[in-house]
């Protein structure tokens, strides 16, 4: 709740989200959460399967109640009954725009950090970052473009 924030951190505070490509974000989860138990199938199969042709037939559960599709809107606070209803999902989009002065994109970090040094007014050479609870690249799974693609397309 943005009004309940804004009265911890006062006036003058800036706020900051950092967001990712959206299948890269699912990708990361789907293999994290461990999903292929879940869904009993790799993500390969669960975009062929359950996107490519169980698409519109039935909602997705998501899991633990918390984890899933569009899960960045979900940690911003949008209902998951508002996430198929594309009014209600460009209303939240003008919200975060409204309530932070700064939406990163952690595939772009270095230009997010030229900009966060903007937006708090501190000196470049000030900014620095360590990277923390990141996988190992031998871990991240590479998706096809195809796969990519339909990703995209669910995720919208």
């Amino acid at each position: 709740d943005q009004g309940e924030v804004e009265k911890v951190l006062g006036d003058g505070a800036k706020y900051v989200t950092i967001l990712r490509d959206p299948v890269d974000e699912f990708e990361s989860l789907y293999n994290y959460i461990k999903f292929e138990e879940t869904f009993h199938m790799n993500l390969e199969q669960f975009v062929y399967e359950v996107i490519g042709r169980r698409a519109g037939k039935r909602v997705i559960p998501r899991v633990n109640g918390y984890m899933g599709r569009n899960q960045q809107l979900w940690d911003l606070g949008m209902k998951k009954w508002d996430m198929f209803n594309q009014e209600a999902v460009n209303l939240k989009i003008k919200q975060i725009h409204k309530d932070f002065d700064l939406v990163m994109i952690a595939e772009d970090f270095d230009s997010s950090t030229v900009l966060l040094s903007d937006v708090l007014c501190w000196p470049l050479v000030n900014m620095t970052s360590l990277k923390q609870n990141s996988r190992k690249e031998s871990k991240v799974q590479k998706l096809s473009p195809k796969i990519r693609k339909k990703l995209t397309k669910w995720l919208r």
